[in-house]
């Protein structure tokens, strides 16, 4: 026999019915929120470097399986899982690529490599295209390079296939790959148009850049925040020469120094002072050159060495005066190649990439200082 408590009824309030077809949306919601939750844990389950994104053809948002996208930035063409089934080459510099044509087992592509996030100088020759992606950054080091032609292949798939977040123009773009037949003639992808490639003469002024860089590659020198050039770093460096770090007391470089060392760090000043009259003049503008950020009276004259690699990173350096204007000549630290010789005024000019010995004490040129930096 069971024992049975008697509640007491009271009337109870009466609830609100909610609609069908609010019901029904509740219920997608909820679903939706359940399948989103199924999915994360899916993505948490994917094999590393598997896109996240479903975008293609497998799970890992491969179209077809290689190559694919990784994070919006990397060209993945082989993996520890497979690869996209053409040549992949060992990761290069600038400075590491072989000279190659279309048939040469060079044009292939990296194993994984970064897409550059804007398009470089627009309207350089070849040469300059080279060098100008030998000396990109970031803003976290160097390492970037043309792209070879299968590799620029690859990118032109990227884009009008599956994700990538760095968009190209309808145009043409250089890559470092030669034509066979004809030395002084290189390779170029037709970017939006059809895909085909073709061949342009090495002096064309009317093909784009955009740069790339193999996974885990970095090259020194490089330019950060448009203004400091990094030639050595914890990480590694360039091999010199280099020297202490010096400030405005550093007027002359005698026999023991080299006039073409640099600093691990070198700030180039944003302003430029136009033709000084003299050396002294020269000097003394440095000394009362401040930008607010870094000490007082550090700011000096450029060697020898550090005035070449400005010409040559200019194309990266945000300046409020562009090297490479006819007649444009800077001071440099004077040279006094023995303790016995006169000391000779040393300037140079950026056009001509030419330094002038023996200047007159009072002649009128340009001044750019220069920091090392801590």
């Amino acid at each position: 026999m069971h024992n049975t408590t008697v509640f007491k009824t009271e009337t109870q309030p009466r609830r609100a019915r909610i609609p069908l077809a609010v019901a029904a949306r509740v219920r997608s919601s909820l679903t939706g929120i359940v399948r989103a939750l199924a999915a994360v844990l899916l993505c948490a389950l994917l094999p590393a470097g598997c896109s996240k994104e479903p975008a293609g053809e497998d799970q890992c948002g491969r179209p077809g399986g290689y190559p694919y996208v990784l994070e919006g930035k990397y060209i993945v063409a082989a993996d520890a899982d497979g690869d996209y089934g053409g040549p992949i080459h060992e990761n290069w510099t600038a400075a590491d690529i072989p000279a190659h044509h279309t048939n040469d087992p060079a044009n292939a592509a990296a194993r994984i490599f970064e897409v550059a996030k804007k398009e470089g100088v627009i309207g350089v020759p070849w040469a300059d295209a080279k060098e100008y992606c030998r000396y990109y950054s970031q803003g976290d080091g160097g390492g970037w390079r043309l792209p070879t032609l299968r590799e620029l292949g690859i990118l032109y798939d990227a884009q009008k296939n599956f994700s990538i977040d760095h968009i190209f123009s309808i145009a043409t773009y250089w890559s470092c790959t030669e034509d066979p037949d004809n030395a002084n003639n290189a390779a170029h992808l037709y970017m939006f148009f059809d895909g085909q490639c073709g061949y342009d003469a090495k002096t064309s002024t009317g093909n784009r850049v955009r740069c790339v860089r193999d996974k885990g590659v970095k090259s020194w020198p490089y330019v950060v925040d448009g203004q400091t050039i990094v030639f050595a770093e914890r990480e590694g460096g360039m091999d010199g020469p280099f020297h202490p770090n010096w400030n405005s007391t550093k007027t002359v470089l005698g026999p023991t120094d080299d006039a073409q060392s640099v600093p691990r760090k070198l700030r180039v000043g944003y302003g430029n002072a136009l033709h000084v009259g003299g050396i002294e003049a020269a000097r003394t503008a440095c000394r009362r050159y401040d930008e607010g950020l870094l000490p007082s009276r550090i700011w000096r004259l450029a060697t020898m060495g550090e005035s070449a690699w400005i010409r040559k990173l200019s194309l990266h350096l945000e300046l409020d005066f562009l090297f490479g204007m006819p007649g444009y000549c800077s001071w440099c630290l004077s040279v006094q190649r023995t303790n016995d010789s006169p000391i000779e005024h040393v300037a140079y000019q950026y056009d001509k990439n030419r330094f002038y010995f023996n200047e007159e004490f009072d002649f009128l040129h340009d001044v750019r200082c220069v920091a090392d930096i801590p």
